[in-house]
């Protein structure tokens, strides 16, 4: 009796140790998720070579999570402009800025016109989100030198995102500018959500590839977050970017959600949606800021 006593305590022992093991892993992973590792990580992401491009428009509401519009409103439209930072005096861009229709503005930290993009911006009531660089599968001239990249440690990405925010003054949030690459790896991806997790920051995915973890990221650590649907100027086209346009009226008008569209500081995508804006306000469609999105989003 008494040995069947002794292994009963034994085999409990035991079980509360594998216990007290299974919990402190569980609390490391999670310490090394929230604040980063020193480590760097040793498995690069796979390549993407002729993995086909994230396509201009994505299919990113649930077929089932339609909802009826105010009844004077038939569609919500939320534009983002990225690529703001190293333009200033010409008139698209000055145009953007002082838009009297809700534009988010999506800025490349420590470019030489980020701050003053960004104060003017604010001074307008226009939200703005820091256009964070982030490795492309396939770099070339545009690629920023000063990027978030798969080898950075956790330490190393807090790091580069307090330089980014500090670099955007008034920024809510952050979105991918390229990053096809990077947007892919999961580790980096669970460390700018645990930054944003801290320091309450939103997050958008522009979605530049297919396989991109980073909304879902933001997602699985509480983060305010919602993907791009459509960008509006792959064609430096108006015929094009009037197209693009008018899907996301329709697919906000078909789903009954704010519908969120990328575009880009030229001069003919300022051509179009400064003729169109004003005409599908007056025919029911709201312009919205990122914001409005993120409280509609429907999550996975």
């Amino acid at each position: 009796m008494a040995s069947q006593m002794r292994r009963a305590t034994h085999n409990l022992v035991i079980l509360s140790i594998l216990a007290l093991i299974l919990v402190g892993v569980l609390v490391v992973r999670e310490l090394i998720d929230s604040f980063g590792s020193s480590s760097t990580p040793v498995e690069p992401p796979p390549s993407h070579v002729g993995y086909p491009e994230a396509p201009a428009e994505l299919s990113t509401i649930k077929e089932d999570s339609a909802e009826p519009l105010k009844q004077e409103t038939i569609a919500r439209v939320a534009v983002v402009i990225d690529d703001f930072g190293y333009q200033w005096p010409q008139d698209h861009v000055q145009g953007f800025i002082n838009s009297k229709y809700p534009v988010t503005l999506a800025i490349i930290p420590g470019a030489w016109a980020s701050k003053r993009t960004a104060k003017a911006a604010n001074e307008n009531g226009h939200e703005i989100i820091v256009h964070v660089p982030m490795e492309p599968d396939h770099p070339d001239d545009h690629t920023e030198e000063k990027m978030l990249n798969w080898e950075m440690s956790g330490n190393e990405v807090f790091e580069y995102l307090d330089w980014a925010f500090a670099s955007v003054p008034y920024a809510l949030g952050l979105n991918n500018h390229m990053g096809s690459y990077v947007t892919t790896y999961a580790p980096t991806m669970r460390y700018v959500a645990a930054y944003c997790s801290q320091n309450d920051k939103w997050v958008l995915d522009s979605i530049t590839h297919p396989k991109t973890l980073l909304y879902a990221k933001a997602v699985d650590r509480g983060v305010k977050a919602v993907k791009r649907s459509i960008f509006l100027d792959h064609e430096d086209d108006p015929e094009y970017i009037r197209g693009q346009l008018m899907s996301a009226v329709e697919k906000s008008k078909r789903y009954g959600k704010v519908i969120v569209v990328i575009g880009h500081p030229r001069r003919t995508t300022w051509s179009v949606l400064s003729k169109e804006m004003p005409i599908l306000a007056e025919n029911g469609v709201e312009w919205v800021y990122l914001s409005e999105a993120l409280e509609n989003v429907q999550q996975p």
